[in-house]
């Protein structure tokens, strides 16, 4: 059984490209609409994702927020691509994940007002975390 290690801060953007970089079939990512205008991922982050569905990846975001929150990012991110699929839902049930290829999995626990990040491919925790996707992209 692999272990599930907690990332420092520094860790999180590096961990996530490269874990991107390293798709071979699906990128499965939620995003939380308030934080990402409060605080947006870098453009080489949407250009790595865009590289990966030419590639023939697919990659569906689950985003939590309003409707005047989507219209805001749209503007800053829009993603065109038959490998893409976004599902918005409404922000109750957030969860912060990225999960690559069913086997790769950050994600995020919040205790009290501090979010600690861990990075897994521990096949247990992987599946666990992953019916996330499955209940929600309905």
């Amino acid at each position: 059984m692999k272990g599930i290690k907690r990332l420092e801060k520094a860790e999180i953007l590096k961990t996530a490209m490269r874990i991107v970089e390293g798709a071979k079939k699906s990128v499965k990512v939620t995003m939380l609409a308030k934080e990402e205008i409060r605080s947006p991922l870098p453009a080489k982050y949407f250009s790595l994702l865009k590289k990966k569905m030419a590639s023939g990846v697919r990659v569906t975001r689950v985003g939590f927020g309003s409707n005047k929150e989507f219209t805001s990012l749209k503007t800053r991110v829009e993603i065109k691509s038959k490998n893409y699929q976004f599902y918005s839902v409404p922000k109750a049930g957030y969860q912060r994940m990225l999960l690559i290829d069913d086997a790769k999995l950050m994600y995020a626990n919040t205790a009290g007002k501090k979010q600690n990040f861990f990075y897994t491919e521990d096949p247990e925790t992987v599946r666990k975390y992953g019916k996330y996707f499955k209940n929600t992209c309905r």
